[in-house]
């Protein structure tokens, strides 16, 4: 009984494997993992040489992780990561936060793979004292955002159409 037990506990964990994740530097280490079926996964970066760098890299597999194919969100070069969100092979949400300033930044999205990123909401969300923390959809409309405190208090946005545009939750909603 001992045996079968030992065996199925060591069945039971699974098998780590390692993955290129396609990042141009050796140094880099994945920051987010967001996991949107057994094949596709988009992951954000960061830069793990200890030097602090603000890296815009990303890398997603639509093959379970076989191949990884790298690119760059086009965020100023002073943002850095807070998080990403793939939604399925072609569209996922980058947050970033200006790194330089300690405050600000923004959302971009890709609905080709990440082929190309557009910045969603810029002067409707997410301002110079701003800093974003999250972003989800449920399905590929409905979704939030949310950030840190500006200037008092949390700031929520919700949005019904993918992000084109962005509805502040009333500070006397948010707990």
């Amino acid at each position: 009984a001992a045996l079968s037990l030992s065996v199925l506990g060591a069945s039971a964990q699974g098998t780590w494997v390692p993955q290129a994740t396609g990042f141009p530097n050796v140094s880099t280490g994945v920051f987010n993992v967001s996991v949107c079926d057994s094949a596709t996964v988009w992951i954000s970066s960061y830069d793990g040489s200890g030097a602090g760098a603000d890296f815009r890299d990303y890398s997603m597999t639509i093959d379970g992780g076989a191949t990884w194919i790298p690119g760059v969100i086009p965020a100023p070069a002073t943002h850095a990561w807070s998080m990403i969100h793939g939604l399925d092979a072609t569209t996922a949400w980058a947050v970033m936060y200006n790194a330089a300033a300690g405050s600000g930044g923004g959302i971009w999205k890709t609905t080709d793979g990440g082929v190309n990123w557009a910045q969603q909401g810029v002067g409707t969300i997410y301002n110079a004292t701003s800093f974003p923390n999250v972003v989800h959809f449920w399905d590929a409309n409905e979704g939030f955002t949310m950030g840190d405190p500006n200037p008092s208090g949390f700031e929520i946005y919700t949005t019904v159409d993918g992000g084109t545009t962005w509805v502040p939750v009333p500070s006397a909603n948010i707990p």
